[in-house]
C-alpha cells in the first residue's frame, strides 16, 4: 500500500500503520498457525510506553517468544523429512 506514491504521505501517520496493521493481523489468522497468529496480535496490540517494572517483557517473552520458539522447534523436527522430499531422486 504505502509503496504507491498516493499513499506515500500517509506512511508517516501513526494511527494509518496501526489501522494497516490490524487488517494484517486478521489476514494473518486465517492464513497462519493460532501460536503464530496470536502473537503477531499480541505484538501489535501490546504498547510497551510504560515499562515500570518488567512485567511487559515477561508478558511478550510468554506470548511472543516462546510460541515461537515453539514454532521453530517444530519445523525443526520435520526438517529432515522436508530436505529429503526436495532431494529425493526421482529418476528411478
Amino acid at each position: 500500500m504505502f509503496r504507491n506514491p498516493a499513499y506515500a504521505a500517509l506512511k508517516a501517520d501513526p494511527i494509518i500503520r496501526q489501522t494497516v496493521a490490524c487488517e494484517w493481523v486478521d489476514d494473518v489468522q486465517g492464513e497462519a498457525a493460532d501460536d503464530y497468529a496470536n502473537a503477531v496480535a499480541w505484538t501489535l496490540k501490546q504498547s510497551p510506553a510504560v515499562l515500570k517494572d518488567d512485567k511487559w517483557r515477561e508478558d511478550f517473552f510468554q506470548n511472543v517468544v516462546q510460541p515461537l520458539q515453539r514454532i521453530a522447534d517444530d519445523l525443526m523436527k520435520y526438517q529432515p523429512m522436508i530436505c529429503n522430499v526436495f532431494t529425493a531422486d526421482t529418476s528411478l
